[in-house]
């Protein structure tokens, strides 16, 4: 599949957003809408609390802004001592450690530790690669350190399935996961658009660092007509984790189908269907 880069194919694209938006796809009734996580709470309502655990004299909180799901996910680390206190600049990270069939894998690891911030909280992201096949249990472990000081907290969590993670039986005899990171909710207009690869060995998960990937976004407009819109072939930034961009043309529900090639097996087509740009 060959990415739109012809001027007139642009302008033939671009020429969709004079349709009427009446005309955008109905994504109500499908799957994957009745699947998708729970819109973030109002701002009135502020982050819930996923768990919160004191050791040592440090209080570990864990808060999530929308319901944990299967893929990425944003979260907040808040550290405060036993008087209240904030706890400023501590190195945070979180490792999602899945557990199936008694085997507890190893701990997975998403993007480098932040620092948190002055009044002790932090943004991290966790990546939780299940799918609706996945019988598979998770512990978030929360690492702190802050001077000559650190803590190290396990949260065990609940993880709804949702297609934010496609899985994909490969010739290697094990599986391939391909996880959508980004934008965490779509919205129209140009963004970067990232994907994490992944093989599941029964015991890690494994960053695949050798794929080529292309896509093709589609909507359907109905009665057999239907568009794309202009986007960049992605490309590895980091292990397992593939880069690009996609300007969404206009509102409503899409497809996006994901063609992963790995040296030495055949073609993985797999289909983020039905997602809804804002």
């Amino acid at each position: 599949m060959k990415a739109f880069s012809s001027s007139a194919t642009r302008l033939s694209v671009l020429g969709a957003i004079l349709l009427a938006s009446a005309c955008s796809p109905d994504i109500t009734e499908t799957d994957f809408y009745s699947r998708h996580p729970d819109d973030a709470p109002s701002v009135e309502e502020g982050p819930v609390v996923v768990g919160e655990q004191t050791v040592d004299g440090i209080t570990v909180s864990l808060l999530r802004t929308e319901v944990l799901h299967a893929g990425y996910n944003d979260l907040m680390v808040r550290l405060e001592e036993s008087n209240g206190a904030a706890i400023s600049n501590a190195r945070i990270a979180i490792a999602a450690i899945a557990s199936r069939a008694s085997i507890d894998y190893e701990p997975l690891s998403f993007g480098s530790p932040v620092v948190g911030s002055s009044d002790g909280t932090a943004d991290v992201g966790v990546l939780l690669l299940q799918t609706a096949e996945s019988d598979v249990d998770w512990t978030l472990n929360v690492a702190a350190t802050f001077g000559n000081r650190s803590v190290s907290v396990p949260f065990d969590i609940e993880v709804s399935d949702s297609l934010w993670v496609q899985r994909v039986e490969t010739s290697a005899s094990n599986e391939l996961l391909i996880a959508w990171v980004q934008p965490v909710r779509p919205q129209t207009g140009d963004t970067s658009l990232e994907f994490a690869v992944y093989r599941d060995t029964g015991v890690s998960f494994e960053a695949v660092t050798n794929a080529e990937i292309d896509l093709y976004p589609y909507m359907d407009m109905g009665g057999g007509d239907g568009h794309s819109t202009p986007y960049t072939i992605p490309e590895q930034v980091e292990p397992g984790r593939y880069r690009g961009r996609i300007n969404f043309i206009m509102a409503g529900g899409w497809d996006l189908t994901l063609f992963v090639n790995l040296a030495d097996e055949p073609a993985n087509e797999i289909v983020f269907q039905g997602f809804r740009v804002q």
